[in-house]
């Protein structure tokens, strides 16, 4: 390809897939990425590319009814700054994604505050969920946050990434620390070459 190299686009892509009836369908995932990418990335509108991009929408509902899950998508190109969006407003369930970010955000928030981490918080019968193996095993109904984030991450533990979000505040607060994330990188993607 000597003298036909193209410079490949900055694409950023978000995709988000969940079953109407439960479990995220991994194809359905894919193929909402790949269309992503694959509108993104296009540089130069042909007319068969504005026909599917005009269609995108119209074809992202006809999968999300034929395969039974939901689909949001938001895909743009920063170079060219075109974007393409379906449910890109709508809240989507981020399964256990938000105990990593939560874990994140706390450490942002803490830093490495010995006495912080280390300080047994109190939690009741009334805070336990299913598929809590570590938060439902304490004796103490206590747990530190070093311990909630240990047992949220390697375990998945809902009550431990429960009493996370409570510490900090929410779940506008992982909204807000994505945002800033975001804001941070895009500001970050503008300098480079």
């Amino acid at each position: 390809m000597l003298g036909h190299e193209r410079a490949m686009p900055r694409i950023v892509v978000y995709v988000s897939s969940t079953r109407t009836f439960g479990h995220s369908s991994r194809r359905s995932f894919l193929v909402a990425g790949a269309a992503a990418v694959a509108l993104a990335g296009c540089t130069t509108p042909s007319p068969a590319l504005t026909s599917v991009i005009s269609n995108f929408g119209r074809s992202v509902r006809q999968l999300e009814s034929t395969s039974g899950v939901m689909i949001a998508v938001s895909a743009k190109n920063v170079r060219s700054g075109r974007q393409i969006n379906h449910r890109a407003t709508e809240p989507v369930p981020m399964c256990s994604l938000f105990k990593v970010l939560a874990v994140a955000n706390l450490l942002r928030l803490r830093g490495y505050e010995d006495q912080y981490w280390n300080t047994p918080i109190s939690f009741t019968a009334a805070d336990l969920v299913v598929n809590s193996p570590v938060a439902t095993a304490s004796t103490s109904m206590s747990m530190t946050p070093n311990q909630m984030a240990d047992a949220a991450l390697r375990f998945s533990d809902n009550t431990a990434g429960n009493l996370l979000l409570r510490e900090l505040g929410g779940p506008a607060t992982i909204t807000e620390f994505c945002s800033s994330t975001r804001r941070k990188a895009n500001a970050a993607g503008t300098h480079r070459a």
